[in-house]
């Protein structure tokens, strides 16, 4: 009788086979666009990581603006980094600040709050672009390339 070792064994029962539970980000060709923010979430992203001005080693903190073009109302995101410290920073040089001030209309006042509110249900214009690369800065395979927003270039409407 031969001996079977485990690699010799077939594989019958090793398992459920994975399911894809979301559907792929969109893609679409690289222009302009105007979209409209219908949402505005701030979160810390746990990919990122790097040390605080406190020395504390933190998540970024993210933006994401959800936005749908005008044209065919197709779902497009853009994205803002603020900082990795304790909560969101808003700096004088930032994109959000940025684009807030062009959704708000005005610069904003010393200790006002920047809600994220001012963006939602304006109409920008905009550059959309491909994400070719992941969070650790590896190229994506061709079929996981998507889209996001590159510029906000201006607000446009309410």
């Amino acid at each position: 009788m031969e001996r079977r070792t485990v690699s010799d064994r077939p594989v019958e029962h090793d398992g459920p086979d994975p399911i894809c539970r979301e559907d792929a980000y969109p893609r679409y060709a690289e222009c302009e666009a105007e979209v409209m923010c219908v949402g505005a979430v701030i979160y810390p992203d746990p990919r990122f990581r790097s040390r605080a001005d406190d020395g504390q080693v933190r998540p970024t903190w993210k933006c994401r603006l959800d936005c749908k073009r005008v044209s065919d109302q197709a779902p497009v995101c853009g994205f803002f980094n603020m900082g990795n410290a304790a909560s969101p920073e808003v700096k004088r040089s930032s994109l959000y600040r940025r684009v807030w001030i062009m959704a708000f209309g005005a610069p904003p006042r010393k200790r006002q709050r920047m809600s994220k509110t001012a963006f939602v249900g304006k109409v920008f214009r905009v550059r959309i672009g491909d994400t070719r690369k992941d969070y650790n800065g590896k190229a994506h395979p061709e079929g996981a390339v998507y889209s996001t927003i590159k510029e906000f270039i201006e607000c446009v409407g309410p």
